[in-house]
């Protein structure tokens, strides 16, 4: 949040347009500059993020990627038989990992 340059308090909680787009840039970075790959997944199964590794470790680009189910993606089978437990369990607040 901004500070009030006149008072030195914050101002009233709300993010101008700008101050949005340098969080969204910091926290790209940060995504893309950790080396194992990310992704995030709604409760549509729906992809909303991948990050760099992920993108280069599937020789794709994010477009290939980003507002697509994961059933578009990796076929619905093995959506319904690998993946979507695997989610679901994530969804519910469970770590999953995979290597």
């Amino acid at each position: 949040m901004k500070r009030n340059s006149n008072s030195g308090k914050r101002n009233s909680g709300t993010i101008g347009h700008e101050d949005l787009r340098e969080i969204q840039d910091r926290y790209s970075y940060i995504v893309n500059a950790y080396g194992e790959m990310m992704t995030l997944i709604n409760r549509e199964y729906v992809y909303e993020l991948v990050n760099d590794s992920w993108c280069r470790t599937f020789g794709k680009c994010r477009e290939d990627f980003i507002g697509k189910t994961l059933s578009e993606i990796w076929g619905d089978k093995k959506f319904e038989t690998e993946i979507k437990r695997k989610i679901d369990q994530c969804l519910k607040g469970k770590i999953f990992t995979e290597e």
